[in-house]
């Protein structure tokens, strides 16, 4: 169901019929390469493959193979798959067996992924155009060194995690906390921007910040314990894919302490964060990706002038559940304010949460579709501009969502003006380029 209601969002948002492969008389072979199966990217990818099929690229069928992650020969375009398994060490054979079956585009996802690509390909004399998302420090990484001074080959989008909005907000929570705690991994370069970020941004708020790396997810109970043993009150992870995946780990650890664990993510409180907040536009992600994908297939842009993007804005998530178990205190303004909360079997969902499927449509439009959902369907309530739902009862909402949006007209993005925001111009080069030089980069 929820398949279909996405289907449905990106068919009415981003309608327009695909050009054949523009580049030369093949169809191209576009690489779609993961780390791992986080749910984030998930909905990144399931985004990309609609506007694929929106536009024309594939076809229902076709579509449906690609939900099961089968390589495709299709009519118009080919797709192969790569999935490093969490696994770091097997990114360069996914990437060099995406190149060794000739891609045209390498569509890389995660930061770690789209590193490996950009040096594998760098020296290339005809490299395949590297397509990135779901990179939240595509400069600190080196990956480019401004929007518009990056390599010919390379376009995509920062996730930009503002750590600036999400520090202060343990002290809203908490306006007698001294001490926080952080953990990254060594390997991990957006671990390490993030806990810099989160030293220097708590310092300058007068608070303490303990730190601790780890070489692998095996040390991090000892290096939560390692925290908590110096008296950390809270901690706050940043937005790291590697951390994510042991934050069962970190929350089991911290929790019986009373210590609320954060994590730079909103979703990260499925994961078991007692609080997420930060990133959780994924589904957005992959609509711009796929925005700008099918303009390369239809040979409207080149990559050489084309600016990476950045894709902002904050959530709030908060696991009432967990919170409870770790007697963390939970007021009714702290919940008022949960774009996400999990309650039990209960899901409170705002506005917010639901704009990021819903593309183009007003604010005015996502609260009737939350009306309707809550009028047709058994134990969802609308209250105080919150949708309250069973968790199962997921599938119906997306699908009362997808009924009121082919009813209201759904909305349709202006690709040119979009794709006009990413143009580097030689005017915008000088300006970054002298920026650059001004910093002393």
């Amino acid at each position: 169901m929820a398949r279909r209601f996405l289907l449905t969002i990106a068919v009415l948002a981003l309608c327009a019929s695909a050009t054949l492969w523009a580049q030369d008389d093949e169809k191209p072979t576009v690489a779609i390469l993961r780390l791992g199966d986080f749910a984030s990217v998930v909905a990144t990818e399931s985004a990309i493959l609609d506007v694929l099929q929106a536009r024309g690229f594939i076809t229902s069928d076709e579509r449906a193979m690609t939900a099961q992650h089968q390589d495709l020969q299709g009519e118009n375009i080919n797709i192969v798959w790569g999935n490093a398994d969490y696994d770091l060490s097997l990114v360069p054979i996914m990437i060099d067996n995406a190149i060794d079956q000739d891609a045209d585009v390498l569509l890389t996802i995660t930061t770690m992924v789209t590193m490996a690509a950009v040096d594998a390909t760098m020296d290339m004399d005809d490299p395949p155009a590297v397509l990135f998302t779901s990179v939240s420090t595509p400069y600190y990484s080196g990956i480019a060194e401004a929007p518009c001074i990056k390599p010919d080959h390379v376009a995509g989008f920062q996730v930009r995690v503002p750590y600036e909005e999400i520090v202060p907000m343990l002290l809203s929570h908490n306006a007698d906390l001294k001490t926080i705690g952080t953990i990254f991994q060594s390997t991990s370069l957006p671990g390490a921007f993030g806990v810099e970020s989160i030293e220097q941004i708590a310092e300058g708020l007068g608070l303490m910040v303990e730190t601790t790396a780890i070489a692998a997810l095996p040390d991090l109970r000892a290096a939560t314990q390692a925290l908590i043993d110096k008296g950390v009150e809270a901690i706050l992870l940043p937005a790291d894919n590697s951390i994510g995946l042991g934050m069962p780990i970190i929350a089991g650890t911290a929790l019986p302490y009373g210590i609320p664990v954060y994590h730079a993510v909103s979703g990260g409180v499925a994961l078991g964060a007692t609080f997420g907040i930060g990133a959780y536009r994924h589904y957005q992600e992959g609509v711009d990706a796929g925005r700008v994908l099918s303009a390369y297939l239809n040979a409207d842009i080149d990559f050489a002038t084309t600016a990476i993007g950045s894709i902002d804005g904050v959530a709030i998530g908060l696991n009432v559940d967990l919170a409870r178990a770790g007697n963390i205190p939970i007021t009714d303004e702290l919940l008022a304010t949960a774009d996400l909360a999990v309650d039990g079997e209960m899901l409170q969902l705002s506005p917010r949460m639901l704009e990021d499927y819903l593309i183009g449509l007003e604010p005015a439009a996502v609260l009737g579709i939350m009306e309707a959902a809550a009028a047709a369907l058994p134990n969802v309530e609308f209250a105080a501009g919150k949708l309250i739902l069973p968790v199962d009862s997921l599938d119906s909402i997306v699908e009362s969502a997808a009924a009121f949006l082919a009813a209201s007209g759904g909305g349709s993005p202006d690709d040119t003006a979009f794709l006009e925001s990413l143009r580097c111009t030689p005017e915008r080069i000088a300006e970054e380029q002298a920026a650059l030089t001004a910093s002393g980069a």
